[in-house]
C-alpha cells in the first residue's frame, strides 16, 4: 500500500477555501493545507484551524511574492520573478523581510511555526529566493524545528504525468536544484510531486479522469497538490476548478480510486 499526502493550497484568499479544506479533512480526505498568512481572509479560521492542526491536519506556510495582499508588502507579478531570479537579480533583502513577515503573520495565527514552506506560483524554489527561504529558517528555528519544504520535483523514476511538459517547467526553473540543496542542509522534502495541470477542467468528472492518471503513476510519499473550495468567488483564476476538485475528494468516487491505485492518504511523509 502506497501513501499519498494530499495538500490543498491557498488557504486564507477566501473563506470558500478554508470552509472546503476543513470538510475535506473532517470526511479524511486532506493531509495537509498551505497558508496565505497575509491574506485578508486568514484570520476568519484560524481556530478551526489550529484544532485541526492539533488532530493531525498539516499547516505549512504558502509563501506569497505576487498577490497583493497588503500594501507593506508590494507584489510583482510571476514572470518577473522569473526573468529577476533567472538573471540573478532578486533583491535578497527584500526577500527575506517578506519571508520574515509572513512567518511572524503565520506564527501568530496558529501559535506555532509551520509544519512545512511551499511558495505561491512555487516561487520558494526559484534561484536567490531558495537560497534566502532556507538560510532564514536556519536562522529563525532549531533544527528540531525545522519544517519540510515542498519540491516540484518528479521522481526519477517517474513516469510521465499529466500536463508533464508543465512539470518540467518547474524543474528547469528550480525544482530540480531545490532538492540537493535541501538536502545538504538536512531539510525534508517530498520525494514526488503531483497535481500539476492547466486550470481548465470542465467538470467534476473531468479532473476526476486527471486524478486516475495521476494516481496511476504515484509512487510512495508522493505529495500531490490541490485548490479546492465550497463555491466559486470573484477574481480567481482558477475558477470552477477549485469548485470540481471540491466535490470530487469529498465524493465515494475518491475514495474508490485511491483504493483500485492501492493508495492510502498519509498525515506526513515523515
Amino acid at each position: 500500500m502506497k501513501t499519498l499526502l494530499l495538500c490543498a493550497d491557498d488557504l486564507g484568499q477566501n473563506p470558500a477555501i478554508d470552509e472546503a479544506c476543513l470538510h475535506l479533512f473532517e470526511l479524511g480526505r486532506l493531509s495537509a493545507a498551505s497558508v496565505l498568512s497575509e491574506a485578508p481572509h486568514a484570520p476568519t479560521h484560524q481556530q478551526a484551524l489550529r484544532q485541526a492542526n492539533d488532530k493531525g491536519l498539516q499547516l505549512g506556510l504558502h509563501f506569497n511574492l505576487t498577490l497583493p495582499f497588503q500594501d507593506l508588502q508590494p507584489k510583482k507579478n510571476l514572470a518577473t520573478w522569473i526573468i529577476q531570479s533567472q538573471l540573478q537579480l532578486v533583491d535578497t533583502v527584500f526577500i527575506k523581510k517578506s519571508l520574515l513577515h509572513q512567518l511572524q503573520l503565520f506564527e501568530d495565527l496558529f501559535l506555532r511555526p509551520p509544519n512545512f514552506v511551499d511558495g505561491h506560483q512555487h516561487v520558494h524554489q526559484f534561484k536567490q529566493i531558495r537560497d534566502v527561504l532556507i538560510q532564514t529558517l536556519c536562522e529563525r528555528y532549531p533544527s528540531h524545528q525545522w519544517p519540510w519544504l515542498r519540491s516540484t520535483a518528479l521522481s526519477p523514476k517517474k513516469t510521465r504525468p499529466p500536463h508533464y511538459f508543465k512539470c518540467l517547467v518547474l524543474e528547469i526553473l528550480g525544482g530540480k536544484k531545490f532538492v540537493p540543496l535541501l538536502k545538504k542542509q538536512g531539510f525534508s522534502c517530498n520525494p514526488d510531486f503531483l497535481g500539476v495541470y492547466d486550470f481548465r477542467v470542465t467538470s467534476e468528472n473531468a479532473y476526476r479522469e486527471l486524478m486516475v492518471q495521476w494516481l496511476s503513476v504515484a509512487e510512495n510519499q508522493t505529495l500531490m497538490m490541490c485548490h479546492p473550495a465550497k463555491v466559486m468567488f470573484d477574481d480567481d483564476p482558477h475558477g470552477s476548478c477549485r469548485v470540481f476538485e471540491y466535490l470530487y475528494f469529498k465524493s465515494e468516487s475518491f475514495l474508490e480510486d485511491l483504493h483500485q491505485n492501492k493508495i492510502q492518504l498519509a498525515k506526513s511523509f515523515l
